[in-house]
């Protein structure tokens, strides 16, 4: 093994130590918010929708990529934290979208049509389509949309956001674990508003096999 990666190694096991000595607790807090993606796409597994099993697997998608995040961040990965952030938020967007409609959701599954965020954001997050699918609670798209572009700012590479722009790349670094808790959580309870809005029979029932999941439903 080369000696770059066994540097790795010692570095990231010190980081994963003072990251669990210090935020274990918040970090188990994180993945315990995350499980209930899990038993939403379970609850939707079982529902009548239309590609019920295929939307479904896409909610559990969005737990593997919260956890992901999580695990990143014990190490100290803090750009590819958000990138799994920002997945899962996009699959969520992407899950309520093709709930109604499935002729997109075949094409964007055989990868023939592109899915774009911020207009399906405008679109479905609005009183009209509330209305339409007799939801009494609506979304802020707005934050949706700031939220996203946080996220994508990691994600594209923007100059300021370069990890190499640090005094010391991947070390562990108390304020901007702090920064990324705070940006999960506001990723997070954006995601639940989501289900909240288009599948609330189904996160009450996982509820009910979860009761966690209770405290982040209107």
């Amino acid at each position: 093994m080369s000696e770059i990666i066994n540097e790795l190694i010692k570095r990231f096991e010190i980081n994963k130590d003072f990251t669990l000595d210090y935020h274990l607790a918040t970090l188990d807090g994180l993945e315990k918010k995350a499980r209930c993606l899990f038993f939403i796409g379970e609850s939707i597994k079982i529902s009548e929708y239309k590609n019920n099993t295929q939307l479904g697997c896409m909610l559990q998608e969005v737990f593997l990529d919260l956890t992901n995040s999580i695990y990143l961040i014990m190490y100290s990965h803090y750009r590819p934290a958000y990138h799994s952030l920002r997945s899962a938020l996009e699959l969520t967007v992407a899950s309520v979208y093709f709930t109604d409609h499935p002729v997109e959701f075949h094409k964007w599954q055989k990868d023939g049509i592109d899915f774009h965020f911020s207009n399906t954001v405008k679109e479905i997050f609005s009183v009209g389509y509330s209305e339409a699918i007799n939801s009494s609670f609506v979304p802020n798209s707005n934050e949706i949309l700031n939220t996203y572009r946080t996220l994508s700012q990691y994600v594209h590479g923007k100059y300021e956001f370069l990890s190499i722009l640090e005094d010391s790349v991947s070390s562990y670094n108390p304020h901007k674990l702090e920064n990324y808790i705070g940006i999960f959580s506001s990723t997070f309870n954006i995601i639940m508003d989501c289900c909240d809005f288009r599948f609330k029979k189904e996160a009450i029932a996982s509820s009910l096999i979860y009761p966690y999941l209770g405290n982040f439903l209107k």
